[in-house]
């Protein structure tokens, strides 16, 4: 279903409520009203859960005093790269 706006609201992205059926969403420069999908009883397919597995070791956080490393840099919010060491005695 196309959306159309009444000023001043020039445009809308998401759910309007947590519990809502359905979401706005811009596509082709339409807003489009679309029904949210119901994936309660879905079942993973085996490349879904190794697409998922992969999201984990790529953007799982650290924890402090296990001795686990992340893959890859760490940065501090201001783009400089730190660098994780163990832990000295």
């Amino acid at each position: 279903m196309q959306v159309s706006f009444h000023s001043p609201v020039a445009g809308l992205i998401g759910k309007l409520e947590y519990n809502s059926k359905f979401y706005i969403r811009k596509m082709h420069g339409k807003y489009i009203l679309q029904r949210c999908p119901n994936r309660q009883n879905h079942i993973p397919t085996p490349h879904e859960k190794a697409n998922q597995q992969r999201f984990i070791q790529q953007y799982k956080r650290l924890r402090r005093g296990d001795g686990s490393q992340a893959s890859g840099s760490v940065t501090d919010g201001r783009g400089a790269s730190l660098e994780i060491k163990g832990k000295e005695k």
